[in-house]
């Protein structure tokens, strides 16, 4: 497709000059580098099953290789820093991207340093995690010492009370500062996000009518009720990471193009294969809104 527009790729991660930090898994067998060299196969293997296979019994499968699938993940945030995104982004001709750190494994100020170094080409979305007592004063020192252009909440829920008070906490401090907020949503193989059922963000959405919400990976296996979410509260969007084209045309077609936002969640997926499944599913004058409009309106950014 010939652009003549930039291209906002709304979901990203990398990690800072710290290493990656991360919980030790006990079994299973992991040779990195071994890992390394395989990674090509990994990852067109685990774009192809993530897009494709999400019932009941791929989920169970994708469970039971947990410890390897998770030191994968943590090998390949250790190893797509900074320098190796704006590589991808000019590759795929990604103008800008929102940068979302992902706790345990590296937070927000760590982000922000290595950003900061690449005006213009990134928006940062800061750390909001309810499971963390101080997460409040985290937050608020972060939107005040640095560039904080929303809030990601990774894990969504919590089923604790006090986590779940502090979850509405957040939500004020980003209504209070007029930032967008990101949520995770999808049942992904690891027992590490919490509550995954997407119902269970609907006290908040409702509770905070005036704050842009966006809903990251259309839920991936709960793009069902993620879409009937966000047909019922107009102030939530929804983000295309690892859903295939026939996902990102339903969702385009029952919420509007204006709500539909194109993300990669690089490195655990590629910019070049988001871009092309919103190609796929999209005519082309949708793909300006999914591809650039939309965020360049929530972000602010200008044309």
């Amino acid at each position: 497709m010939e652009l003549d527009f930039p291209l906002f790729d709304f979901h990203a991660h990398l990690r800072g000059a710290a290493p990656v930090s991360s919980p030790e898994l006990k079994g299973g067998v992991y040779i990195k580098e071994l890992a390394d060299l395989m990674e090509p196969l990994t990852r067109q293997v685990a774009g192809i099953c993530g897009m494709h296979f999400r019932d009941p019994f791929s989920r169970f499968l994708y469970r039971s290789i947990n410890e390897y699938a998770f030191q994968e993940i943590t090998r390949v945030l250790e190893k797509y820093t900074v320098k190796l995104l704006i590589e991808s982004m000019d590759r795929s001709r990604v103008a800008h991207t929102v940068v979302c750190p992902i706790e345990p494994f590296f937070g927000t100020l760590d982000v922000a340093e290595a950003i900061g170094q690449y005006p213009g080409r990134f928006s940062l979305f800061a750390s909001a995690d309810p499971g963390k007592e101080n997460a409040i004063e985290e937050l608020e020192s972060a939107i005040r010492n640095h560039r904080v252009a929303g809030i990601k909440v990774n894990p969504a829920r919590k089923g604790a009370t006090t986590q779940e008070h502090r979850l509405f906490e957040l939500m004020a401090v980003a209504q209070d500062y007029a930032l967008p907020v990101f949520f995770h949503t999808g049942s992904f193989p690891f027992e590490m996000h919490g509550f995954d059922d997407a119902r269970a963000l609907e006290p908040v959405i409702r509770a905070f009518p005036r704050s842009s919400i966006t809903i990251a990976h259309i839920g991936w296996d709960q793009h069902a009720t993620v879409i009937e979410l966000a047909e019922k509260y107009l102030h939530v969007s929804v983000e295309t990471s690892w859903q295939p084209p026939k996902v990102i045309r339903t969702a385009v077609d029952r919420l509007g193009v204006h709500r539909v936002l194109m993300g990669s969640d690089f490195p655990l997926l590629q910019q070049n294969v988001a871009f092309e499944n919103v190609v796929a599913a999209l005519k082309p004058s949708e793909v300006r809104s999914v591809a650039c409009r939309n965020a360049q309106r929530l972000l602010g950014v200008p044309s």
